[in-house]
């Protein structure tokens, strides 16, 4: 990555300036900070020490950001920025370090070395290729459209993101080493990935439509009246972050058994994809037209994945999408029957409103389809997980 910065900043130079430039350089190579971390945080996930690395990340959040304030207020402007990264990622590290148990008689031999570089390849490239789908499309935003675009993407990006950060995190967390666990009983593997689905899909979908439905109230109350221009971005957006953990899952199944190949092959599509559609789709409907492409991308992404998964899980996914789809049409004309019927003037009053005309109807269908199977799903992920 470093190397890839210094390649890339006379165009980010040209495009926005050499101190950004020179920022990007300085991120890349401090970001080898974090790398060094990686390994004995892994190793303390893999011993469940998790209120251990809790209270890591607490004083860690504190202490950059309360360093970062004071480096503003010295005049160091995007340096403290990038100061506060820097920071984040050395405590990481060192408490990573500080708090890793030792493996007595666990010594790397270069049969495993070699094992772990042949099983990381493919995760590596899917890396890289995450990482352009996510950053290629803010870059274009900005260069093609214009810098105020770019703000009102990113903050819709963040909005759009919020009703799936804590499932992907329980994906990421709980999914991964389930999976493994099971994958040499396909069966009960099969009653786990449906299990894990069924909660991302009742747990995003209402979340997501909602924060649609109630997007022209919320931003100006929120943000005021000159953030507007980014309501139609949080729709769109929202495709894109309701469809990701989705995927994710279906990502953590294809490590979780052995086959990493199977989702870097996928993710490098969806890269490919979003550099060759991105920038005309932005150019000619810009910030818009950004958040589509990368929707598309995602989507395609999905259907790929779970042309893949009958290979290795038992599933009958009309059975897993039936329910929640069911009950947000019922939720959707519970709220244009009830929006059409009363409508208040008071924004955060119709914002209310029309959460709970399409909360209840939803909550009441999806309830009377899916009550068995939502008590025996969190049962196994209490169990499992």
């Amino acid at each position: 990555m470093a190397v890839a910065a210094v390649v890339a900043r006379p165009i980010v130079a040209a495009h926005y300036d050499d101190a950004t430039a020179r920022a990007l350089i300085a991120l890349a190579v401090l970001g080898l900070l974090e790398n060094a971390g990686h390994t004995p945080r892994i190793l303390l996930e893999k011993e469940l020490e998790f209120p251990a690395l809790v209270r890591l990340d607490v004083a860690n959040v504190f202490i950059s950001n309360l360093a970062a304030i004071g480096m503003a207020a010295a005049g160091l402007d995007l340096w403290a920025l990038v100061g506060k990264q820097a920071l984040a990622w050395l405590i990481q590290t060192a408490g990573a370090w500080r708090l890793a148990p030792r493996l007595p008689g666990r010594r790397p031999t270069w049969t495993s070395a070699r094992w772990f570089l042949s099983f990381g390849k493919p995760l590596w490239i899917a890396g890289l290729a995450t990482f352009v789908s996510l950053q290629f499309d803010d870059f274009l935003v900005g260069s093609l459209d214009s810098t105020r675009s770019l703000g009102f993407y990113a903050r819709a990006y963040a909005l759009a993101s919020l009703p799936t950060v804590f499932v992907t995190h329980i994906v990421a967390r709980v999914a991964f080493p389930l999976y493994a666990k099971l994958q040499h009983d396909r069966e009960k593997l099969s009653t786990a990935f449906v299990s894990v689905l069924r909660v991302i899909v009742a747990l995003t979908a209402p979340m997501g439509i909602v924060m649609a439905l109630t997007a022209s109230e919320f931003v100006p109350l929120l943000f005021g009246e000159t953030w507007r221009p980014m309501i139609p971005l949080i729709r769109w957006l929202l495709l894109y972050a309701g469809l990701r953990p989705i995927y994710d899952d279906c990502g953590e199944l294809f490590t979780a058994i052995g086959e990493p190949g199977i989702s870097s092959r996928i993710l490098l599509l969806q890269a490919v994809f979003v550099l060759v559609a991105c920038p005309p789709m932005t150019w000619a409907f810009g910030a818009v037209g950004a958040a589509i492409a990368v929707g598309i991308s995602l989507a395609a992404g999905v259907v790929r994945a779970y042309q893949m998964i009958p290979r290795y899980v038992n599933l009958a996914v009309w059975q897993v999408f039936r329910p929640p789809l069911l009950a947000g049409a019922a939720g959707l004309a519970a709220a244009f029957l009830g929006l059409s019927a009363a409508r208040p003037e008071n924004p955060l009053a119709l914002l209310a409103w029309k959460t709970l005309l399409f909360l209840g109807p939803f909550a009441l269908v999806f309830l009377l389809l899916q009550y068995q199977e939502i008590r025996r799903d969190l049962a196994l992920l209490r169990k499992e997980g």
